[in-house]
């Protein structure tokens, strides 16, 4: 597979997938409902919604992983605007051997009763799928990958659309939607979704990039 990336060329129609619409609960304070965030514990439930998310972002969390910082900061400051992934989608077909794997799985499936020349595929990618931390905090589970494999021009097209969104989850607070639940990091997630009264929205990540398979 090639190891550069250069400037996409866009080709693709892409369809929206599903989105939770979030709206903040108006919650001053996070839920004291004793649901402790273990991998967090400098984030208390009483903290305000912007204190946690200030914690946040100065935390080392961010170490090693620019995309990921690059990404909340977009869902903070960004007023809802796409987030264009081509060129970071060349960077996880190269970086990220999840990806990679998933591809030739796609690919084997497809071909092994000898069917060759275009192999077409789509497939959910979950988040232990990812061996990059940088893309796996970056983008999460993402509902759809759609990938196109010239096997005989030795060409691969990989591309998505997605939303950026979190997910608390805590009943009688917000109403549970997909991909809510109880997780170490609930306090952060409740936090920026409650910071969405200060600006903060929401976005489609979207991209799509052709590489050499050889």
């Amino acid at each position: 597979m090639s190891r550069t990336c250069d400037k996409p060329v866009a080709r693709t129609t892409f369809i929206k997938r599903a989105s939770n619409g979030r709206t903040p609960a108006g919650a001053t304070h996070g839920p004291a409902d004793g649901r402790a965030p273990a991998r967090n514990a400098k984030v208390r439930f009483s903290d305000a919604p912007r204190e946690v998310v200030d914690w946040v972002l100065s935390s080392s969390r961010w170490d090693g992983k620019p995309l990921a910082k690059a990404h909340v900061e977009w869902y903070l400051r960004g007023q809802g605007r796409d987030f264009d992934e081509s060129l970071h989608v060349c960077d996880w077909l190269v970086r990220d051997a999840g990806i990679r794997e998933r591809i030739e799985q796609e690919i084997r499936s497809r071909t092994k009763n000898g069917t060759g020349g275009v192999v077409r595929g789509n497939s959910e990618f979950l988040q232990p799928a990812y061996k990059d931390d940088d893309f796996l905090n970056a983008w999460g589970a993402i509902d759809r990958v759609d990938l196109e494999a010239d096997l005989i021009g030795g060409s691969l097209r990989v591309w998505f659309q997605d939303r950026y969104e979190w997910h608390p989850d805590y009943s009688g607070l917000y109403t549970r939607l997909g991909g809510d639940e109880v997780r170490g990091t609930n306090g952060i997630h409740a936090a920026m979704v409650e910071v969405k009264n200060e600006g903060a929205a929401d976005y489609w990540m979207k991209g799509e990039y052709t590489v050499r398979l050889w």
